[in-house]
């Protein structure tokens, strides 16, 4: 107990602002708290605990003192070093006599701040001194260096025994926090998203700031487009749009933004699509959709779809009229039959009150299929007559209609991709005088105008829209065929990047479009 004790307060003291627990001071009660809550210790154990802390009280030694060095080894366990190394092992670290030569944290996979790969002393030394603040997260198995918008630097894993390469990153790291400590916040973990938008509109804000007051005309890649800004803001909730640029605080012109680079090179596209999705058909693909875009029969195209994925899927049960889920046992009814099958996969047990309950307010019967694990299935429709009024809807919004002109968060002026700060520069006329402000990518980003979509090339066809349906437990797909209700469990239903769609192509037969340019004549 003596020993937990000491563990308790160490990592207490640590997470106090200046070492000193006061046990009379209601904060340091709260984070004493979140210690043992981290910690996972039982009731029993936790009730012992605060006993003998407020005992400390009782005696009236109610400020305890941990000097500033017995920080280090908190800190330290914090970077990932686990109790399998002993304090004697990292006395070495504390002490700076680990060999730190060809050392380097990696990047990772997805995005990241830079391009680099490997993350030395003289590279990391030189991005914190760049940078006013950055955070480091400390849950899991993985830590990781981040900037101050959430976007990770480098990594590296927990290390079990002395000497192995995560002993020495952790070292690496300790020299960095040392170094650079009134930079770094130390924590267990950040909300979570990634906050390239908020970059992005930081340094938007600061240009304004810095250039002007008064609202100036707004020029995207040199192309003039008709308003006048002086200031950027966040897009509360989850439309398209992600951020605006505004004239006196009122959102003048609308942006969806993608984080990542297009361009490879001057003139090659980036194999990898950067971005995981344009979006979820569910929320943007509903009975006012075909209305709102002005398509005939656009629904045609997405039934005719999803009939064929229900084709693909091996289990499936026909005109279920109630269904019941305990535990691993799910109770099918099909009129006066009933047969039970197991949850394998845990998809109704993810969404028990929808299957229970909810899906019989509105429907009677049902054809019920299962996505089991790792199945998706995808086609593309470029060739298809709606492919613009999809695509565009897409990537632009729900209020994107051909001709439509009246900007919103839900028909944005520009798909914007980037993973630079975006430039500004300002325009001068022939006197020298501001005209206007012109932003624009580094030259591996690259901007769509509403209303263009991106056309059938090869060059660029990783980024064309595909229909996909893959598995998600917590999610349902369903569909109206005629008077018939499908629905597909575990299954979600995305617009995706060609390139980053997974699973099985589904072909169309040959005279499927000419029917469909029928449908929408």
């Amino acid at each position: 107990m003596n020993n937990l004790i000491k563990k308790i307060l160490v990592e207490w003291s640590f997470r106090l602002d200046d070492g000193m627990i006061n046990l009379n001071n209601p904060k340091h009660i709260s984070i004493l708290r979140e210690v043992l809550q981290d910690m996972k210790l039982s009731t029993k154990v936790v009730m012992e605990v605060m006993e003998n802390i407020t005992t400390k009280k009782s005696n009236k030694k109610t400020i305890v003192e941990v000097k500033g060095s017995d920080k280090d080894l908190p800190l330290l366990r914090n970077l990932g070093a686990q109790e399998s190394i002993s304090d004697e092992d990292l006395q070495d670290i504390i002490d700076d006599k680990v060999n730190l030569s060809g050392v380097s944290c990696g990047r990772g996979t997805g995005n990241t701040a830079f391009e680099d790969n490997n993350y030395d002393k003289q590279l990391l030394t030189k991005i914190l001194s760049d940078g006013n603040k950055f955070v480091l997260t400390y849950s899991g198995n993985e830590k990781k260096l981040r900037t101050e918008y959430n976007v990770r630097i480098c990594k590296w894993n927990n290390a079990k025994k002395k000497d192995d390469v995560n002993y020495k990153r952790i070292a690496l790291m300790f020299q960095m926090c040392k170094k650079f400590g009134s930079k770094i916040e130390v924590k267990k973990r950040v909300a979570a998203g990634i906050g390239f938008e908020d970059m992005q509109i930081s340094e938007l804000k600061a240009y304004f700031t810095e250039l002007s007051e008064k609202p100036i005309p707004l020029f995207v890649d040199g192309k003039d487009m008709g308003v006048d800004v002086n200031s950027a803001s966040t897009v509360k909730g989850v439309p398209k749009a992600d951020f605006t640029l505004d004239k006196d605080g009122t959102p003048v012109f609308w942006v969806s933004y993608k984080h990542g680079e297009y361009y490879k090179s001057e003139h090659e596209v980036n194999a990898k699509v950067p971005f995981q999705q344009y979006g979820s058909m569910s929320s943007f693909f509903d009975k006012s959709f075909e209305q709102k875009v002005g398509v005939k029969g656009l629904e045609a195209v997405s039934t005719g779809f999803l009939k064929k994925v229900v084709n693909n899927l091996k289990e499936s049960y026909k005109g279920v009229t109630a269904i019941k889920v305990d535990g691993k046992d799910v109770e099918l009814t099909m009129g006066k039959k009933k047969t039970t099958i197991k949850d394998k996969h845990s998809i109704f047990s993810a969404k028990t009150t929808f299957y229970e309950q909810n899906i019989w307010k509105t429907h009677k019967k049902i054809d019920l299929y299962i996505m089991p694990p790792k199945g998706g299935y995808y086609r593309g429709f470029e060739d298809d007559p709606a492919y613009a009024d999809i695509a565009g809807a897409t990537i632009y919004g729900t209020e994107f209609k051909k001709g439509n002109t009246k900007f919103s968060k839900e028909n944005v002026n520009i798909l914007l991709q980037a993973k630079e700060k975006l430039r500004l520069s300002p325009m001068l006329n022939a006197e020298g005088e501001l005209k206007g402000v012109n932003l624009n990518t580094s030259t591996a980003g690259h901007i769509t105008f509403n209303p263009n979509v991106p056309e059938n090339n090869p060059k660029i066809a990783q980024y064309l829209p595909v229909f996909l349906v893959r598995h998600t437990k917590a999610n349902v797909t369903g569909f109206k065929d005629g008077s018939k209700t499908n629905l597909i469990a575990g299954g979600r239903y995305l617009i995706m990047p060609r390139g980053n769609a997974t699973g099985k192509e589904i072909w169309w037969e040959p005279n499927y479009y000419a029917h469909l340019r029928h449908i929408v004549s």
